[in-house]
């Protein structure tokens, strides 16, 4: 057992952690992934990924990295985890 940890905005090496900077670097990711909760949206989203991906107002880094299904960059760009499983 660890008798000790590591102090408060550690980070480790080779790991993310999803902190308020983060939420809102990926915010427009994050709300345009929820929207795929809905059967309507998802049958949007296949119907036209690029009309739905500016409706959700993603920058161009944003478009390329869900177009790719980048989901490595997607992380490291501020999605959440949970969220990106609906693009999945």
């Amino acid at each position: 057992m660890l008798d000790s940890q590591l102090a408060p905005g550690s980070r480790i090496h080779g790991s993310d952690v999803f902190d308020l900077a983060m939420s809102a670097r990926g915010y427009r990711i994050n709300k345009m992934c929820n929207a795929l909760s809905q059967a309507a949206n998802r049958a949007a989203f296949k119907h036209d990924e690029e009309a739905f991906l500016t409706a959700h107002n993603l920058d161009a880094q944003e478009r390329k990295l869900v177009r790719e299904r980048d989901f490595s960059g997607l992380l490291a760009h501020g999605a959440n985890i949970y969220f990106l499983l609906k693009l999945g």
